[in-house]
């Protein structure tokens, strides 16, 4: 099916619903954020200076001791959580519990009442960490209704019950909007770094650089400690470290495919389209589009990280007779590894104010205009690898029935 014509269907649940998720994938949050900031009033004039000038010095200096104000929430409110898996293993204690959840822009903390949100006393449960987590409706639960589950990149998984199903929507449009946001950053800034690279490589005295004394851009991300590898930041440092790639620009893994630009991807000669793509969407389809939750549910983590390293190597290590390719959970886990580490999304950097905009006008016939305007302004490669995606997964949606996939 092609990508048009998925844009063009005006009629049923699927192209709101598909409005709403581009919102939420291309959403200004850090706008939100900037202005949810107040701004720091200026200390009184010190009856000591005199002068304009050391005025200004003094409230610049002021400013920049202070500490940052805090950021507004962004969701709060009562839910019932449950704690089913933490860091990959079953929790202790699988109770339900009601929680007062606070939603900021990193994270979802849970404390026991508003009482002790508003003092910022301890939490009832450990901050779940947004950094490339997934929320759900967990529609394959059925002992309690209105439930959401919320997965983190460190394998823990959370389910939350809300009051009723309109909240439940609230909160899972909520936490993907934040989780998508701080992907969308750290995109920002790695193109940021890419840019500070190029002009740092540039030699303002005239001199050589390869006879200049000099540390390299990797040397410009603070050291960290080898235990803090595991945590939030030492993943960022380590992502910055990569992306940073010396005075050679980014260093992607030759013949590889996944962290790599859709560009640089092995493609395949008859179709501009990675080549890893359509070999998962082909298993997928092929052998996964009658299990429940196939892109739902993740497939095992060691797997998924074995496959990467082979598939990193090149187009000639993928074998396909391994066991681990049979697991369609960990094929569908890979497919969603390669398109969230992509450097430059599917939709680009370069377009995404572009799209925004488009997904702001009233009228549905000049939106869809736009929309469809702007997906064919995309480079070949992804609009081609686009198109692929799409047509599979509306073969996904066709077996919801079985699969539970709904568009």
């Amino acid at each position: 099916m092609d990508v048009e014509d998925n844009l063009t269907n005006e009629s049923g649940l699927a192209p709101t619903h598909s409005i709403k998720k581009l919102k939420s994938i291309f959403s200004e949050k850090t706008s939100e954020l900037a202005s949810a900031v107040p701004s720091l009033p200026p200390p009184p004039p010190s009856p000591r200076l005199s002068e304009p000038s050391q005025s200004i010095q003094s409230v610049k200096l002021e400013q920049s001791i202070s500490p940052p104000a805090e950021v507004e929430n962004i969701r709060e409110g009562y839910l019932t959580c449950k704690v089913a898996v933490v860091d990959g293993k079953k929790a202790n204690d699988r109770s339900w519990k009601t929680v007062y959840a606070v939603l900021k822009c990193k994270a979802l903390y849970m404390f026991k009442d508003k009482k002790m949100a508003l003092d910022n006393l301890e939490y009832e449960e450990k901050p779940v960490k947004l950094v490339e987590s997934e929320v759900e409706v967990a529609s394959d639960y059925t002992k309690r209704k209105n439930v959401f589950r919320v997965k983190t990149d460190a394998g823990s998984e959370y389910l939350f019950q809300a009051e009723n199903e309109s909240l439940m929507k609230d909160w899972v449009s909520a936490i993907d909007e934040t989780a998508m946001a701080i992907i969308v950053d750290e995109r920002k800034d790695s193109n940021k770094l890419r840019k500070l690279t190029s002009f740092r490589n540039r030699s303002p005295t005239g001199q050589s650089p390869a006879s200049k004394s000099r540390k390299s851009s990797a040397e410009l991300v603070p050291p960290y400690k080898e235990k803090d590898k595991k945590t939030w930041k030492g993943k960022m440092v380590s992502k910055l470290k990569n992306i940073g790639g010396g005075s050679h620009g980014p260093l992607y893994p030759e013949g590889g495919s996944i962290g790599v630009p859709l560009q640089e991807c092995p493609i395949l000669d008859e179709e501009i389209v990675p080549y890893l793509v359509k070999v998962c969407c082909d298993i997928v389809n092929e052998r996964g589009l009658d299990i429940v939750g196939i892109y739902r549910v993740p497939g095992n983590n060691a797997a998924v990280t074995y496959l990467t390293e082979q598939i990193n190597k090149g187009v000639d290590n993928y074998a396909l007779d391994d066991q681990r390719w049979q697991d369609v959970n960990v094929v569908s886990s890979l497919l969603k590894s390669f398109f969230r580490k992509l450097p430059d999304p599917l939709f680009t950097v370069e377009m995404y104010s572009l799209f925004i905009e488009a997904s702001k006008i009233d009228m549905a016939p000049r939106r869809m205009d736009q929309l469809r305007k702007l997906v064919r302004e995309l480079p070949e490669i992804h609009l081609e690898t686009l198109k692929y995606v799409t047509g599979h997964l509306c073969q996904i949606a066709d077996h919801s029935g079985i699969n539970k996939m709904e568009v």
